[in-house]
């Protein structure tokens, strides 16, 4: 029998699912989403460097619009000093990417599609299918590196094996260790 989950559910799933991918990449948070929640789905800090973090989660159909980066825009403008991550299971218009990568907030964007039926170990949170740092981000980071995962004769040295020892799409590297 199958079970039908409503938007909100799979919206909640996803942000597990994002919560999941970001602890990997050191980020403590928790979930706050919900109605009032003024455009903050989850919480907390980068563990590497204290920083402060909100989190919006859009478990979306078609490229992420302009009017979703100017409204985190203006999430981040109250969070003064505050990290913005924007996650999103479809890429950027782009529009959108031209926007977010000329944002003076420290603003990252992340695709990661939605696992629909995640594994029942509930470690699966996919694979990150772009990275886009805003002006703001590459400024207060610029010991951030992200690139593709290296293939061939460097990959024991450049990337880094998951819990299910697969191949991750991006390295983040920063101050010299991956992520």
């Amino acid at each position: 029998m199958s079970v039908v989950k409503s938007f909100a559910e799979l919206g909640l799933q996803y942000e597990h699912q994002v919560q999941r991918f970001l602890a990997r990449l050191r980020f403590h948070t928790k979930l706050v989403g919900g109605r009032g929640d003024e455009g903050i789905d989850l919480k907390g800090h980068w563990i590497i460097n204290r920083r402060q973090a909100f989190v919006q989660c859009k478990n979306i159909t078609s490229p992420c619009a302009p009017v979703i980066v100017r409204e985190f825009e203006g999430v981040a403008s109250r969070l003064n000093g505050q990290l913005g991550i924007l996650v999103c299971s479809m890429p950027l218009s782009d529009q959108a990417r031209v926007r977010m990568e000329g944002s003076e907030f420290s603003l990252m964007f992340l695709n990661l599609p939605f696992i629909r039926h995640p594994q029942p170990d509930g470690k699966e949170y996919g694979n990150v299918q772009e990275v886009i740092m805003s002006k703001g981000w590459r400024a207060s980071f610029p010991e951030l590196i992200v690139a593709p995962k290296m293939v061939g004769p460097m990959v024991d040295t450049l990337t880094l094996m998951d819990t299910h020892n697969r191949l991750e799409k991006y390295s983040f590297v920063y101050k010299k260790k991956i992520l």
